[in-house]
């Protein structure tokens, strides 16, 4: 409700559906929740390639055990989406869902839902509350 209001009160959905702004505003959360951990589990570890943009690393050094099924490290990238991070399987709290999940338990198109992320995706930083970021944090 937080994000959708400060959408409205920003100006970033004149002109959208409100169930397809509220959509975004809660895929906004998941992925911002989602990224938050990516981010910090790979600072913790020093994964280069996620947190300091260098374009791939092997996660081998934070995750010894962690293999493909063709024996390779896995490796992830900057522009990898968060929910496909290799440690998100190994991650308890991180939250399972893609835009296609939220966009069929609200009833609108995927596509209308990413084209609504996309507009309030640049002002994450104004959209989502600190506290919320705070306690995507806890137990990293």
């Amino acid at each position: 409700m937080h994000v959708f209001s400060e959408a409205n009160t920003l100006n970033l959905t004149s002109g959208k559906c409100p169930s397809s702004v509220g959509a975004a505003a809660i895929y906004l959360c998941i992925y911002s929740w989602n990224d938050a951990r990516r981010l910090a589990h790979c600072q913790r570890y020093q994964c280069p390639g996620c947190w300091r943009g260098i374009p791939s690393c092997s996660l081998a050094s934070h995750n010894a055990a962690a293999t493909l099924a063709n024996g390779t490290a896995p490796v992830c990238t900057p522009s990898m989406a968060s929910n496909d991070h290799p440690d998100a399987e190994a991650d308890a709290r991180w939250i399972r869902k893609e835009h296609k999940d939220v966009a069929n338990a609200v009833g609108v198109v995927s596509a209308t839902l990413m084209g609504c992320f996309k507009n309030l995706a640049p002002d994450r930083a104004r959209l989502i509350p600190e506290e919320f970021l705070r306690v995507a944090l806890e137990d990293v």
